[in-house]
């Protein structure tokens, strides 16, 4: 079984990637867009040197905060509630998301680790949690052996008070 800290920490690792990759990601757009700045401005244009400023430090602002919101989902996935483990999995994948262009998928590398710590930390299960109908989830399988030719499995559905 895979713990919900393995979850955790591939989150936090991805987004560290996507914090380093969003300095990068706006080194690189901002040298591209420094060259299309020489072009238009060969070529008689006027652009405005202070709105790509403003726009490369949206940029980086926002690529920063996709990251620490996606370091912040994994702190809440290694967390005992369920909701908070929901929440930290839910944020980190939305953040993944919407932090891809400005961060460069966190030098792709941060997008595969943090999409696979986020559904480790969603799809973990402790073992003694119960289910909607108050019975034990994932409980083993009995064997009836009334019959000697066959063996008929029955699962435990009985709620764990009855137990």
């Amino acid at each position: 079984m895979v713990s919900k800290m393995i979850g955790a920490i591939l989150t936090i690792v991805g987004g560290v990637f996507y914090v380093f990759g969003s300095f990068l990601g706006t080194a690189m757009f901002g040298g591209f867009f420094a060259a299309l700045l020489r072009i238009s401005s060969a070529k008689g244009g006027s652009v405005s040197t202070s709105a790509l400023a403003t726009a490369l430090t949206l940029l980086l602002a926002l690529g920063v905060a996709t990251g620490g919101l996606i370091i912040l989902g994994g702190i809440l996935l290694n967390s005992d509630r369920v909701q908070r483990r929901r929440v930290g999995g839910i944020l980190a994948i939305v953040m993944v998301l919407i932090g891809f262009i400005p961060s460069l998928g966190g030098f792709a590398l941060g997008f595969c680790i943090t999409l696979m710590g986020a559904i480790l930390g969603l799809t973990y299960k402790e073992s003694g949690q119960t289910g909607a109908m108050g019975g034990t989830q994932g409980t083993a399988m009995a064997i009836d052996s009334r019959r000697n030719d066959q063996a008929a499995f029955t699962f435990n559905l009985l709620p764990s008070s009855f137990v």
